[in-house]
């Protein structure tokens, strides 16, 4: 009878070991597994993102503290494990929102210093989050820049030292952050794009993933705008100088974008329908662990300035995939017979603002050049209106120039005006040299654009807005041209 007890009970031993052992593994499977699933995309099934590998030098550029784990939160960690090289840029300091120094400095009427100190807090929160995702402080470069100006400073207007820009809430003209990647550093688009061409030249990325250029906040697509012009005039100087395979892009601001709103980390996360109809780019999902997902929670409840132990946005890209965007570069023949250049189609009544705007619904942009004169067309959804306002950004790197040419034009009722910033110098462009023509629904600009060199980049961007609101936007267009 003891002898059968002991067999009895060592089999229920061994029973209970092959118990917690069976657990341990499916905990572990479990926790290695994702919940994703296919979902369409309008009518199209997202493709699945090639995994980071170790040999992978992947730089992250992020506007503000915490787009960086929104975005790209699950790719950090995965890239990580898989023994990549991971380094993430953040552009500002994120020192703009009220709220933000109320909770993390009581103060609501606070001084220049008081956001100054917003900014160090919001740095710290961003560190903490990155290291839970297991990425070493070092691997962090703060760039400094202000908040909400990254627009202002991707123009003719803000370019050069001579011309920076005072921050509206620090109160200074060049960074007072002094962890700042350039101590001092001018606020002026010349030094954020030296800055960012340094970080690629020092870092040479296999991968850089940025956010996505139709994001509407004035930092993001202004960043995807710095981060593309970088790259566009590295391979302008010398087109071996990086050996990026891939740029990624990840979308945070979009009108009633992610839904739903709230903590729900069984959802796929997709892109906005519209985008499904943006042929210039190709979107991907990558599946999240659980454990990645429970990672990524954990790290987005370190910005505590941002209220993210309940904040339903910020909980919204907390889901069984982030999604991606690859975009495809146009070509352009531009030598004598040259036709015209149509950007990529965008998307028609793609926001309230635009369905309720459509004169200031872009739908259509197309590009003519010849001897010395670039020539846009900009069409609309319907009739444009004497409240409708049209700019347009371009820059233009010859190969091989070492330098940048940028113009900016603004088209409305009253006809047109632009400005050119060109080997340091700052002009306005004379009213006798440009050409001005409306329709009901579209209009004709024309500039002189000296596009000396045989082979070079232009980056295009238009967008309309009524009063000081923006309206729409077209994507960010980088085109190599050549004779």
């Amino acid at each position: 009878m003891s002898k059968r007890f002991t067999i009895s009970r060592h089999l229920r031993i061994a029973l209970l070991v092959a118990s917690a052992l069976l657990i341990v593994i499916a905990g572990e499977v479990l926790l290695s597994s994702s919940m994703y699933k296919s979902r369409s995309f309008d009518g199209k099934t997202l493709g699945i993102m090639p995994e980071p590998g170790p040999d992978d030098r992947i730089l992250i550029f992020a506007p503000h503290p915490d787009d960086e784990v929104l975005g790209s939160g699950t790719y950090i960690q995965r890239a990580i494990k898989n023994g990549a090289e991971v380094k993430v840029v953040l552009m500002t300091n994120g020192e703009y929102p009220e709220l933000s120094l109320l909770i993390a400095e009581k103060t609501i009427t606070g001084s220049a210093d008081d956001y100054i100190k917003l900014g160090y807090t919001r740095q710290s929160e961003s560190l903490d989050a990155l290291e839970l995702l297991g990425l070493d402080p070092e691997n962090v470069i703060f760039l400094g820049y202000p908040d909400h100006m990254l627009n202002r400073l991707w123009s003719a207007d803000h370019w050069n030292t001579d011309d920076a820009l005072k921050a509206s809430r620090t109160g200074r003209f060049e960074s007072p952050y002094d962890n700042s990647f350039t101590k001092n550093a001018p606020h002026c688009g010349e030094s954020v794009l030296g800055d960012v061409k340094k970080v690629l030249e020092e870092e040479r990325p296999t991968i850089i993933v940025v956010v996505n250029p139709y994001d509407i906040h004035v930092d993001h697509w202004a960043t995807y705008a710095f981060v593309i012009s970088a790259v566009a005039e590295l391979k302008a100087e010398d087109a071996q100088v990086l050996p990026v395979g891939a740029i990624y892009s990840y979308l945070v601001h979009w009108p009633e974008w992610p839904v739903p709103r709230g903590y729900r980390p069984s959802d796929s996360q997709v892109p906005p329908k519209p985008f499904a109809r943006l042929g210039q780019y190709e979107w991907s999902a990558f599946p999240s662990g659980i454990m990645e997902v429970l990672l990524k929670r954990q790290a987005l409840r370190s910005y505590r300035s941002q209220l993210s132990s309940w904040n339903p946005f910020l909980s919204s890209f907390i889901r069984s995939n982030e999604a991606f965007a690859s975009g495809k570069k146009l070509n352009w023949y531009v030598g004598p017979g040259s036709l015209p250049l149509d950007l990529p189609a965008e998307s028609k009544g793609d926001t309230v603002s635009s369905l309720r705007n459509p004169g200031s619904d872009i739908t259509d942009v197309s590009m003519q050049y010849g001897d010395g004169v670039l020539t846009i067309e900009i069409r609309t959804a319907g009739n444009i209106t004497s409240a409708s306002t049209f700019e347009v950004t371009l820059c233009n790197f010859g190969f091989g120039s070492g330098g940048i040419d940028i113009a900016g034009l603004s088209l409305g009722q009253l006809g047109i005006a632009g400005s050119r910033m060109k080997e340091g110098v700052v002009s306005t462009l004379p009213k006798a040299k440009l050409g001005f023509a409306s329709k009901d629904d579209s209009y004709l600009a024309s500039f002189p654009l000296e596009l000396d060199k045989d082979q070079g980049f232009i980056i295009v961007r238009v967008w309309s807005y009524t009063g000081t609101r923006t309206i729409d936007q077209t994507n960010i267009s980088l085109i190599e041209y050549y004779r």
